[in-house]
Parts: structure tokens; sequence; C-alpha cells
């Protein structure tokens, strides 16, 4: 009960959404992908807790939730997420599904490394 309240809160209560994805061949309804889209401000969404079953990885189910989401956020003008250096597959997932890089965040470590978080966004065409 808290999980879904916390849910309701913070996406459905605003004005956005949570969608979950099952796997259709497991009987017991296992979950296999989630997206959220959190209203930020009027028309600015944000898409969080993007995550597929990394048994089901690369089948296409990652674009099919972001392609949801941006039906189910239908006063969106824009939709942004956050994610860092190491996700290297989010960047494919995101950059396929039109979101490019708006912002970038370096954190410096130890040596001549760094941690960077990127912004990603991507501005929705809606037909009035």
């Amino acid at each position: 009960v808290g999980s879904e309240m916390c849910i309701r809160d913070s996406y459905q209560g605003s004005g956005g959404c949570f969608l979950v994805a099952s796997d259709p061949a497991d009987d017991s309804g296992r979950i296999v992908g989630m997206v959220g889209g959190e209203k930020k401000e009027e028309g600015r969404y944000e898409l969080r807790r993007m995550s597929v079953d990394s048994s089901i990885q690369n089948r296409g189910l990652g674009t099919l939730l972001i392609q949801q989401l941006e039906k189910e956020c239908t006063n969106a003008s824009s939709i942004f997420l956050t994610c860092s250096n190491v996700q290297y597959a989010a960047h494919t997932l995101y950059r396929k599904c039109c979101f490019t890089i708006k912002n970038e965040f370096v954190f410096p470590l130890l040596g001549s490394k760094a941690f960077r978080i990127y912004q990603f966004e991507k501005s929705m065409n809606r037909s009035s």
C-alpha cells in the first residue's frame, strides 16, 4: 500500500503517469518493465524510474514504454531525464527515441577520471 500511495502522489496525482509492463508469457504477472512521467511544471515532465528486466532487454520494450509515456502525458511540451556516463544502454535507448543531451554536469574524481551526469530532453511536437 505504501508504494502505491507514493506512485499515486508523485505521478498520477500531479498529472503524470506511471506505467508497468508484465510478461504475458508468465502466468504470475511478473513485472518486466516500468517508467514514470512526473509533471514538474506546466508542459514539462521528467522521465523517471525507467527499467527493463535484463532478461528481455534489446527487444523493444524500453522504446514501447517511452512511446506509451509520451502518449499518456498528453499536455507535455517536453520530456527530460538524467542519467550517468556509465549507463551506456540507456544513452542508446534515449537517442533512439529522439532525446538529445541538453546539459552535462561533471564531477571530478581522483586522477584524470570524472563522473558525468547528462540531462537528455525531447521536445514534443503536438498538433493542435
